[in-house]
């Protein structure tokens, strides 16, 4: 049976939280067994929890799951913010989109 967390946060600045980030996860994973999580994919903390989860994902069994607000969520961000946007998307276990477009 799997154990899920959902991780949002909002759009700002976190790299000065890092170490902090790293260490909750590592709580999350190892102290409270949790092996899913379904990330936000928001530039800021939820890319950045994406991709410390992604290197988690090389020395335990994880599975990420990247969650889009709808199907345009990246298409006015900056190159640089698009291109870190679809790495995490290619290697994250699976896609889900909250919000399809409509016709």
């Amino acid at each position: 049976m799997k154990s899920c967390c959902m991780i949002a946060g909002e759009s700002a600045s976190c790299h000065d939280h890092l170490a902090s980030l790293d260490h909750i996860l590592d709580r999350l994973i190892d102290d409270f067994g949790i092996d899913c999580f379904f990330v936000g994919m928001e530039r800021g903390m939820e890319q950045l929890c994406a991709e410390v989860l992604l290197e988690k994902k090389k020395t335990n069994s994880i599975d990420i799951n990247c969650v889009l607000t709808h199907e345009e969520q990246s298409s006015f961000w900056k190159e640089d913010d698009r291109d870190r946007f679809f790495s995490i998307m290619e290697r994250c276990d699976q896609e889900l989109l909250l919000r399809p477009m409509t016709q």
